[in-house]
């Protein structure tokens, strides 16, 4: 026997409708220079009065599945351990990240 509520379902399921006007204020927002996060799109779309409106999380992961985001290039595992122990040992300079510079 499911232990499923009965009723329509998941009442907080975010539509179509919604990602779509996610995705639309993120747009607005981008092409007016302001900042396209997913807590300033959250702020706008409650200043708008949509309903409901979705989580910064819920909006990450919108931006992300419509490839509306651009990924950083992650670090090699490890790389900040290998500085931190070389900041406590004999060099002051990190030169296994390009971007990395540790101040003597």
């Amino acid at each position: 026997m499911s232990r499923a509520a009965d009723g329509p379902g998941r009442p907080n399921r975010i539509t179509e409708d919604i990602k779509k006007q996610a995705i639309g204020v993120r747009a607005a927002l981008e092409q007016s220079g302001l900042d396209h996060g997913p807590i300033s799109v959250h702020e706008k779309m409650r200043d708008l009065g949509m309903t409901p409106v979705p989580s910064t999380a819920a909006l990450a992961r919108i931006f992300r599945d419509a490839n509306a985001i651009q990924t950083l290039i992650r670090d090699p595992p490890g790389l900040w351990q290998r500085i931190t122990v070389r900041k406590l040992g004999l060099t002051t300079i990190c030169d296994e990240h390009p971007l990395a510079r540790i101040g003597s």
